[in-house]
């Protein structure tokens, strides 16, 4: 017996006929052609449909345990023109009023605990150049208070990095601080509870003066003329995230029940408040994430953002009732970023999303997309590739003469690299 193929046929010298033998010739041939036809269409079609996918750009490969393994490290070419600014030893994501070429953050020494201060520094969009200002906890939040920059700081840091009360917030003029506003402790009927906020709304001040801020399960209403809080509202868990909807209406308040009942239930809540008088409007829970939940108030809804262990997602709730908007634009912006994030698979470390100019950007740990913020409809995206195995975060956070600015981190340095690119124009 002699194997062909898969088939068997018997041999026998005497009585083998050579046009038999020539159409099985003929036969394995046509198979074979077949095959690479067949090759050469799966791959013409996988082409298209990354055009079709990515906007246009060629997407590199990216190893997932649903996909074909990886063919050596990815490319560094960007798809969209980056070029780096400065670097720095950041405390954390600068913040910058609207079309303004000046950002401002926190430079430190170093980011460990080690390094409990540092300086208030102005960034020129423009330019890259650095002004340093007065010493301040590394701890401190700077965030947009209205119309101006704000710093809301502890008094004192220990080494290890934890702040102590009482809290003050000041106003940015320049490089150097303007006036100053002692935050009060909260009191309830048992007396003092906290020594000041962790959290803090960015963004619009409620009726022009006051905003919103959270301490431990308690939400208070600061008047930022007078430094009294108006109301407190007990929400029952940690706060994690607060923001107030452009037209001033609305609050949302990312809550982290984990945090309180670490093995009752992994649960996290969004609540929808009045922004003037903090009644409860509407509520959402999330199962299955794991720690705080991320909000960000657009014109009509707002966008939540949470982990489920090494992956997360992000979703985009409609105002009034919280009901997740189920149109497919919102989907195929999830979609679209897990494209660009990884081949598809679950983006690790999450989807985040930012509010920077006229557009929302959902980004992840090795891409970013532009989407409408008051529908999640998708409009462009691009990967950031990276060697293989290193995740490289890109947080947006100003947007200036028509392109964005963020920042990345600098492997195995601890710096900070603020990089400018250059977007789409449906993107600004």
């Amino acid at each position: 017996m002699t194997m062909i193929d898969d088939g068997v046929v018997i041999s026998d010298p005497e009585t083998t006929d050579a046009e038999v033998l020539f159409k099985e010739a003929k036969r394995r041939e046509r198979v074979r052609r077949m095959g690479i036809a067949a090759i050469v269409l799966l791959a013409i079609i996988g082409a298209a449909l990354a055009v079709t996918i990515g906007g246009g750009g060629t997407r590199p490969a990216h190893k997932g345990s649903s996909g074909p393994p990886s063919r050596g490290p990815v490319s560094p070419v960007r798809l969209w023109s980056q070029a780096g600014v400065l670097k720095a030893m950041l405390a954390d994501t600068p913040v910058a009023l609207p079309n303004s070429r000046f950002a401002y953050g926190i430079t430190v020494a170093s980011t460990s605990p080690t390094s409990p201060w540092g300086r208030l520094t102005r960034i020129d969009l423009a330019t890259g150049q650095r002004a340093t200002g007065p010493r301040l906890p590394s701890g401190s939040t700077i965030f947009v208070l209205g119309n101006s920059i704000a710093v809301l700081s502890p008094t004192s840091e220990t080494t290890a990095g934890r702040e102590s009360g009482p809290w003050i917030i000041r106003s940015v003029v320049g490089t150097s601080f303007g006036r100053a506003l002692m935050v009060p402790p909260i009191t309830v009927s048992r007396g003092p509870l906290v020594s000041g906020p962790v959290t803090v709304s960015h963004g619009p001040l409620v009726g022009g003066r006051d905003f919103w801020f959270g301490s431990g399960d308690f939400l208070s209403l600061l008047n930022v003329s007078t430094g009294v809080v108006l109301r407190t509202v007990n929400l029952g868990a940690p706060i994690a995230s607060i923001s107030v909807d452009p037209a001033r209406n609305l609050l949302y308040v990312g809550l982290d029940e984990l945090a309180t009942h670490p093995l009752a239930k992994v649960t996290s809540v969004v609540n929808e408040l009045n922004a003037t008088t903090g009644r409860l409007l509407s509520h959402a829970d999330f199962d299955f994430t794991l720690g705080p939940i991320g909000v960000d108030a657009v014109r009509g809804g707002v966008w939540v953002a949470y982990r489920g262990g090494m992956a997360g997602s992000a979703e985009l709730l409609h105002a009034r009732n919280l009901v997740a908007a189920a149109s497919p634009p919102a989907h195929t912006a999830q979609l679209e970023l897990k494209i660009l994030a990884g081949g598809g698979e679950p983006a690790v470390g999450g989807i985040w999303p930012t509010p920077v100019g006229s557009s929302l950007w959902l980004w992840a740990a090795h891409g970013t997309g532009c989407v409408a913020p008051a529908s999640g409809v998708f409009l462009a995206g691009t990967a950031f590739p990276a060697p293989k195995g290193q995740i490289e975060p890109w947080s947006p956070f100003a947007e200036w003469n028509g392109h964005v600015y963020a920042t990345e981190e600098v492997p195995l340095t601890g710096a900070t690299e603020v990089v400018v690119v250059t977007v789409p124009r449906v993107c600004r």
